[in-house]
């Protein structure tokens, strides 16, 4: 999990994902935990600021520490079941089939702008 760190409330042990990288493409674990029904912890950088907000989690500043603490502390403050459910919303949003689906709209949509005389070249890859 690299970075990664799995945080226990004081008495109920609950999985946490968290990710302190700040700089990240796209986090493939922070959307697995999400996927799982997990809210996550994520650093305010890159594609986790897009991905993580209050609805499926906690952000914090990246490379301070105090306020990752602070981060981790409001979220066991708060109905990680409900934040849970978000996440697992919010991870379904970026799955496969809807990424092929939003993949093939936009296809279909600049096929659409080019117009009928539109000339299509085959291209060979291999």
């Amino acid at each position: 999990m690299g970075q990664a760190a799995v945080a226990l409330n004081r008495n109920v042990r609950f999985p946490l994902p968290l990710r302190a990288a700040d700089q990240e493409p796209f986090s493939l674990m922070v959307l697995e935990a999400m996927a799982c029904g997990l809210p996550v912890v994520a650093a305010r950088a890159g594609a986790l600021e897009e991905l993580v907000d209050s609805s499926v989690g906690e952000t914090f500043r990246p490379r301070d520490p105090r306020d990752l603490a602070l981060a981790v502390d409001r979220l066991f403050e708060r109905d990680r079941t409900t934040i849970g459910r978000a996440a697992r919303r919010r991870a379904e949003a970026h799955s496969w089939d809807a990424a092929l689906t939003q993949l093939i709209g936009r296809y279909w949509r600049l096929m659409a702008a080019a117009g009928p005389d539109a000339r299509v070249e085959r291209h060979a890859f291999g």
